[in-house]
């Protein structure tokens, strides 16, 4: 592997064990450029933790938007992850502008304005989460079709929510809400309750917690059935969705405490899940 790969995979390993471990699965034919695509993911995800205001986190993003446009080669062949993006998006002809699209749905992060609805988490959750899951079938050269798009589509919401779940705390002590706002309302809560009170036993936050794992196994189901329809040799992009149903279970168990405890699952356990649906399927 090319040392700027490496890189990537790297970054991956102490930085999203998750999508580390999963790329182990993968090809060997097509590791460097699954680590090249979700490095980047994970640089992009983590800008707003890296950023105390937004407009150094919009600078950045639109450093990335010129890199893929082609008008920073300069500078992005003396980055290791952006040469590494660049050349796999270009080795493995890659939609250009998805990845600007991703880019605009990750402005989001910048801001704290809470997130209005589910289909705007949905929509959101589609642009970036869902993405990731169509270029890596991309690179492992599935053919595009309708039950690719349910199985990407559905697994990057069910993945998505997962993730959300499990960094509730960081986004709580960030007043970031990516709860929506009518599952809010649902619970009768409204945006300015949700940043306090998660000390104490509360029915409400139990039903937010619970409420949005069930959004996530709703998902999820939608996904397994569309990925045991594709090919066995097909399924292992979608290794990450192992992670998903274990911080669903943890989320309902634990109810309104995941607002102080993350349900995070550990690296061994993150480990044995991916093992585990890799031997036996989804």
């Amino acid at each position: 592997m090319e040392p700027h790969y490496a890189q990537c995979l790297e970054s991956l390993k102490s930085g999203s064990f998750t999508d580390y471990v999963a790329i182990l699965f993968l090809p060997v034919e097509i590791r460097p450029h699954a680590a090249a695509v979700l490095a980047f993911d994970l640089e992009i995800e983590t800008l707003s933790l890296r950023v105390s205001e937004p407009i150094p986190g919009e600078i950045r993003l639109q450093w990335w938007r010129e890199a893929i446009s082609g008008e920073r080669d300069g500078e992005a062949m003396a980055n290791p992850l952006a040469r590494a993006l660049l050349e796999t998006i270009s080795r493995n002809e890659l939609p250009l502008d998805g990845f600007q699209r991703y880019l605009d749905a990750r402005l989001f992060d910048l801001y704290n304005d809470p997130m209005p609805d589910r289909d705007t988490l949905e929509a959101y959750l589609g642009e970036t989460e869902s993405f990731m899951f169509q270029i890596l079938a991309r690179l492992s050269g599935q053919e595009v079709g309708r039950v690719l798009a349910d199985a990407c589509g559905h697994a990057g919401v069910a993945y998505g929510v997962a993730t959300l779940l499990a960094r509730l705390p960081i986004d709580i002590a960030r007043r970031r809400q990516f709860i929506p706002g009518d599952l809010l309302a649902s619970t009768g809560q409204g945006p300015n309750d949700f940043f306090s009170g998660w000390e104490t036993a509360s029915a409400s936050r139990n039903a937010i917690v619970t409420g949005m794992a069930a959004l996530g196994r709703e998902h999820d189901r939608k996904a397994r059935a569309a990925i045991h329809s594709l090919r066995k040799t097909d399924r292992a992009v979608f290794l990450r969705l192992a992670k998903a149903r274990p911080v669903y279970s943890r989320a309902a168990k634990t109810g309104y405490r995941a607002g102080n405890d993350s349900v995070g699952l550990s690296p061994l356990v993150t480990q044995y899940h991916i093992w585990k649906t890799a031997i036996a399927g989804f």
